[in-house]
């Protein structure tokens, strides 16, 4: 038991916000019944942000899996206010966000446990790998980048750090395994907009990069374990390129809001601007591709995405003063 913990409380809160994707959900929830801890060591919230499917049978249902699981509904739109209303109900102290699309693997809350008995641990993260509905096209496997901590392929939400626990820069650590301290969420303002309905897509911000960009700059501890791993299924329909240009398309809408407010608030600074070969001029990008013409076209999709977005955001905040007031707000909870 982690020293200060009441055992009268579950140890962790799943939260897993969801519209509209009931199969999915299911699935999800299936098989967190395998986990290794006890099932009296953790809840599961599911937040429906306005559903109109049977997601809501799909969550009563797997109560017959899941004794200690609740549902909530929000009207209020946005991934934002789900993870806000799953922030206000959980009664554990560690918080486990995670998507409704996720396949968690057995030890992944022990493994989460293990990197939260270190008081200094603010932020835990894991494995997120891949399971295709369909195969890949090879253009794919081009999407991945590498850096000093890993592997990661941020159009779907990918990452593989590899067989050891180490510290890990924030901002690598995604919202489908997402484990946080509540009480620093709390302090730091909780999360950005993220995942707006089409006609709000305006209203689009950078989601948990936010915090990860907070617990950066105040130095606390993020940590990698390979145990906390989860498979993130991946659509047939997300494997095209038309997915990847609306995905880069809404990217750019995020770069056009980080940027705003880091300009105004100074809420980042100099070297979030380039993390990603998404930012690297293309003919830079060419003298490191073995596969120049694949590559390159895949480059200049993504860069035209990414520029489309963030002109349609930078033009909607020249016209809508509601839309900077809602950019620069202190917080979203």
């Amino acid at each position: 038991m982690t020293p200060g913990h009441d055992h009268t409380s579950p140890f962790f809160s799943v939260i897993i916000p969801t519209r509209n994707r009931a199969a999915l959900l299911a699935k999800a929830l299936h098989s967190l019944r395998f986990q290794t801890i006890s099932p009296e060591r953790f809840e599961v919230l599911v937040v429906d942000s306005g559903s109109t499917d049977t997601t809501r049978e799909a969550a009563i249902q797997a109560q017959d899996e899941l004794k200690n699981l609740h549902y909530f509904y929000t009207a209020i739109p946005g991934l934002h206010a789900a993870r806000h209303l799953g922030m206000e109900k959980a009664k554990s102290d560690i918080l486990v966000y995670t998507d409704d699309d996720i396949r968690a693997v057995p030890i992944w809350l022990e493994s989460i446990s293990e990197s939260f008995a270190d008081p200094q641990v603010a932020l835990v993260g894991g494995k997120i790998l891949p399971e295709y509905e369909t195969t890949p096209p090879q253009w794919v496997d081009d999407l991945w980048q590498e850096n000093e901590w890993g592997r990661f392929l941020s159009f779907y939400s990918l990452s593989d750090c590899g067989k050891s626990r180490k510290n890990i820069d924030p901002i690598y650590v995604w919202g489908c395994n997402f484990s946080i301290r509540k009480e620093l969420l709390s302090q730091l303002g909780g999360f950005h907009p993220d995942s707006m309905p089409g006609h709000l897509l305006k209203f689009r911000g950078d989601g948990e990069s936010g915090i990860a960009r907070k617990i950066r700059e105040l130095n606390l501890k993020a940590e990698y374990h390979p145990g906390a791993g989860i498979f993130h299924f991946v659509s047939k329909e997300r494997l095209t390129l038309d997915y990847l240009y609306s995905r880069a398309y809404r990217q750019g809408i995020s770069d056009s809001y980080s940027h705003t407010r880091s300009a105004i608030v100074c809420m980042r600074n100099s070297k979030d601007v380039v993390r990603s070969w998404l930012f690297l001029p293309l003919r830079l990008l060419r003298l490191f591709s073995s596969s120049y013409r694949r590559k390159s076209l895949l480059h200049r999709l993504i860069h035209k995405g990414k520029q489309a977005g963030y002109r349609f955001h930078q033009r909607e905040l020249s016209l809508d003063p509601e839309l900077k007031k809602w950019v620069l707000q202190e917080t979203y909870w």
